[in-house]
């Protein structure tokens, strides 16, 4: 193929193309290589030369689709890094490397995506030029992944077809792929030549597929077999957009009744993180070296909270994730306090837990996207062959959260629905390969490290948090939830507020979509004649708190079910109510009032509770009943705090109260507490709180504590860099055609004539390192030897050195 341009054209610059481009099109660039807008670059030079480092220029790639690559990589193939080339030449080159074959209408429609591709390639500053001629931007070739290719892949292998030729290899064989792997996937032999014994283990290997040659010297691990050996996500890379399989379902699910399971699978995850703040607001969690929770705490959690490991992992990493829970001193301290850091609840929780459900749900939703914690690690054996403690470093992935943004913005636009179907109807459910196959074709650099595991653990907590549900094999649906999730990631823009006048943030996408899913609390309950009761649905807090104090949850829910017994009244009774309380609270909220079974069990508990009264005095303990108190008193544990009898009705302890009602409900009794005047108080133990910020004793880093790989620049940051520039810009062209004041006298002058004057001028000056600059400015005062202007570019107050002033240019 012929260029269409020669050698001796002359080259557009990349720094006048860039000043050549519209606001609209600068700030294009600028939202795609967000990384380069800030600090403000103040010139279009300062500009150029952030869109050449190496490192931006990877993070650019690294967005790009399989398409947009591989016409980068017919662009290179074209010398497109040293001649301008025009978009025809990319099309050939392109259809060059796909081979022949294609339809005509096929050949129109790939053609028509190179042509998008390639001014893509231009919004992101990877090119620069026209259509009739372009040039790569320096530092892209040297910032593609080594050995990456996605136009000339060099096999298309199935995943299941690479598995099974390995399964048949030779010990010598596969120890040749085991030396590759571990040397990076490539390595030098002479068996690598065309002539070479095609009996041999390396020619082999190179006829089935699983090895490259490089060259007569060079072979590498082709790219199936080496995702499959590392556990990496499957290749090869779509070209183009995959077409979707739609799983068929005999009986498709509406809209309303995905929504409702999603609702209902959400809302106990909520309820899941309230009762881990319970349980660790009575007792922290103590941590091991590394800040990790070791075995015999996940089992107390597990047990107390009546989860699994896997589901107690995600629910600790998940309020952990969003700051309800962290790790530190807390306050107080635990009796048997080892010196060690804790987990529990931070002073967020209680903000968290007097929220609306709606908005609490939503808050779990956005810390699970931001969250680097990988909770399906937990358990699984780590590079040492030892099991991996919940909240450790090792289960923190850096690119988590970028995967998961990615993952709902494909799943926020799953395939329609066959025509003609209902329109209530469910999206169409998509396999998870399918999935995998479009996150690849959307992501195909950074998927080469994102691990089989680590995509499929992604999925399963969509799942677990009611984002999408699970059909007839691999299938899943999205719910309406996942566009609303993914819509709350993105940055900020004009006209889109994400919060609501009263700076509430009830008015994001998310909440909205909550709130319009959480239905409404139900105040009344239904009693059942096996001594359960039934909430139809969510309740209020305190509701909540008060019927799990009469009755235990026996089927958690949306539509729970508790069950009173003689421990749960008796529960209820240490806590401080009454009976008559107890009583009152159900005829009220229970419909066609309390059942006589149940109001028997309060009665029979309440007449046997409280017979002995305990009082603080160090402490004391009274009773009417004369032989009760005598055989009270005579336990071994009453001995343990000192307790003796010192009137008919009344006994003493060397012990503070709590430790004497211990005691005797240890020994089988059932003392309550009173205050002075006879009332019964409660003695439940203040909730404990952890400080959310680092603990002094902490060991280690929060893994929460990192970094998301990707970061976006709202449309207000994006307005103020391209002003910047534009004004720096300006600035520099009319200080070169400008006639200007060098004097230092009547730079002094003019400055402070601008400043009575309100005028607007423009200075060159040089900072402390020596670098010169033109600003435009309104100068506001002058004094001292210093100049504090309004600098019209950032809008900001600046000051300047005068000395450092070293020209001036006045308007006309």
């Amino acid at each position: 193929m012929t260029p269409r341009t020669n050698d001796t054209a002359p080259q557009l610059r990349f720094v006048d193309w860039l000043a050549a481009r519209s606001d609209s099109e600068l700030a294009t660039i600028l939202r795609h290589r967000p990384d380069t807008a800030l600090p403000l670059p103040p010139s279009f030079r300062s500009l150029a030369a952030r869109l050449h480092v190496r490192e931006s220029v990877s993070r650019a790639l690294s967005h790009l689709t399989a398409t947009e690559l591989a016409t980068l990589e017919a662009a290179v193939e074209c010398r497109a890094e040293f001649n301008p080339c025009a978009y025809p030449d990319v099309v050939e080159k392109f259809h060059e490397s796909l081979g022949s074959g294609a339809r005509e209408e096929e050949s129109s429609r790939i053609d028509a995506a190179i042509t998008r591709a390639l001014d893509t390639l231009l919004s992101y500053a990877l090119i620069y030029g026209t259509s009739d001629g372009f040039l790569l931007s320096p530092e892209v070739v040297n910032a593609l992944p080594h050995g990456f290719r996605v136009l000339s892949q060099s096999t298309r292998l199935t995943r299941a077809e690479v598995s099974d030729r390995l399964e048949q290899l030779s010990a010598p064989q596969k120890k040749i792929l085991r030396t590759l792997l571990s040397a990076g996937g490539s390595g030098r032999t002479k068996d690598a030549a065309c002539d070479a014994d095609p009996a041999r283990p390396i020619p082999r290997l190179i006829t089935s597929g699983l090895l490259d040659r490089v060259d007569e010297r060079t072979v590498r691990l082709s790219a199936p077999t080496k995702a499959l050996l590392t556990g990496t996500l499957p290749v090869p890379i779509p070209l183009f957009p995959p077409r979707l399989d739609v799983v068929a379902q005999k009986v498709a699910p509406t809209s309303s009744s995905l929504d409702a399971t999603a609702t209902a699978q959400g809302l106990d995850v909520v309820r899941q993180v309230e009762e881990l703040i319970a349980a660790l607001s009575v007792t922290p969690a103590s941590t091991l070296k590394q800040g990790a929770l070791g075995v015999r705490v996940e089992n107390r959690l597990c047990e107390e909270l009546k989860v699994e490991q896997q589901t107690l992992a995600r629910v600790v990493s998940l309020a952990y994730s969003a700051g309800i829970v962290a790790r530190g001193v807390p306050d107080p301290l635990p009796e048997d306090d080892d010196g060690g850091d804790y987990v529990a609840p931070t002073p967020a929780a209680d903000a968290f837990l007097s929220q609306p459900l709606s908005v609490r749900w939503a808050e779990l939703l956005r810390a699970w996207v931001g969250s680097h914690l990988a909770s399906w690690k937990v358990g699984t054996p780590d590079t040492k062959g030892k099991p991996t403690h919940l909240l450790s470093p090792s289960v923190a992935i850096g690119l988590l959260p970028a995967i998961k943004a990615d993952l709902l913005a494909i799943l926020s636009t799953p395939p329609a629905s066959p025509a003609g179907s209902d329109s209530t109807a469910a999206p169409a459910p998509v396999t998870r390969t399918d999935i995998a196959r479009l996150y690849v074709f959307h992501n195909p650099i950074t998927s080469r490290r994102v691990r089989t595991e680590t995509f499929d653990g992604i999925l399963d907590e969509l799942q677990w948090l009611g984002l999408t549900t699970a059909g007839a094999g691999e299938a899943l649906t999205p719910s309406s939830l996942v566009r609303s999730l993914y819509e709350s990631t993105l940055p900020p823009h004009a006209g889109a507020p994400n919060s609501s006048a009263d700076g509430t943030p009830a008015g994001g996408p998310l909440e909205r979509a909550t709130a319009a899913l959480t239905p409404e609390l139900t105040t009344t309950l239904i009693a059942q004649g096996d001594n359960t009761i039934l909430a139809p649905g969510p309740v209020s807090r305190e509701l909540g708190a008060t019927l799990s104090l009469l009755a235990d949850v026996e089927s958690p829910g949306l539509a729970a079910v508790y069950r009173v017994t003689e421990g749960t009244i008796r529960r209820a009774l240490d806590a401080g109510m009454s009976a008559s309380r107890m009583l009152s609270f159900l005829d009220e909220h229970v419909a066609g009032g309390t059942p006589e079974s149940i109001a028997f069990i309060v009665k029979d508990v309440a007449r046997r509770h409280g017979t002995l009264r305990g009082g603080p005095a160090e402490s004391y303990l009274r009773c009417d009943d004369e032989a009760l108190l005598i055989n009270a008193c005579r336990t071994a544990d009453a001995e343990s705090v000192g307790l003796r009898i010192i009137a008919p009705t009344v006994a003493i302890a060397q012990a503070p109260l709590i430790k004497v009602i211990e005691a005797l409900r240890k020994a089988g009794f059932h003392p309550v507490a009173e205050d002075a005047t006879g009332a019964s108080i409660n003695l439940k133990p203040r909730a404990t709180r952890v400080a959310p910020s680092v603990s002094t004793r902490a060991r280690d880093a929060s893994p929460a504590s990192m970094k998301p790989r990707r970061n976006a620049l709202s449309d207000s940051d994006i307005e103020a860099a391209v002003t910047a520039i534009r004004s720096t810009n300006s600035a520099e062209r009319r200080a070169r055609i400008g006639t200007a004041i060098t004097d230092s006298h009547e730079i002094l002058a003019a400055v402070s004539h601008a400043a009575r004057g309100g005028a607007t001028v423009t200075i060159g000056s040089v900072d402390k390192s020596g670098i010169a600059s033109h600003r435009v400015i309104k100068p506001l005062t002058v004094t001292g030897g210093q100049l504090d202007a309004l600098d019209v570019a950032s809008g900001k107050i600046r000051r300047f050195l005068l000395h450092r002033i070293t020209e001036v240019f006045t308007d006309e």
